[in-house]
């Protein structure tokens, strides 16, 4: 996969609770990430506020995060912790199991 120093299985990666991924420099922002996964993805990929840690950043606004979806049960979400590094995490994308 382009962008990726090595192609990820997402397969995988839904079954892990974290990891680490270190990218190139020029996909270092959740918009160019978001783009060249839709591109190169058949689950769906989405830009949304972090409601399942609160992350905010240093102006105590909500932090943003990618949003890998497989199913209404089963996601990822990435987000930056260093410019080249991204945080992947499992997660239950849908709100209401939150509830």
């Amino acid at each position: 996969m382009r962008g990726f120093d090595h192609k990820p299985n997402l397969s995988l990666y839904f079954k892990l609770m974290e990891r680490l991924i270190i990218i190139k420099n020029n996909n270092n922002s959740l918009d160019t990430l978001q783009s060249l996964l839709h591109k190169e993805l058949s689950y769906g990929c989405s830009k949304v506020y972090d409601i399942w840690e609160m992350r905010t950043d240093a102006n105590g606004q909500m932090e943003k995060c990618l949003v890998v979806k497989k199913s209404n049960m089963h996601a990822v979400k990435l987000y930056f912790t260093k410019e080249d590094t991204l945080k992947l995490s499992y997660i239950i994308p849908n709100k209401m199991m939150h509830a």
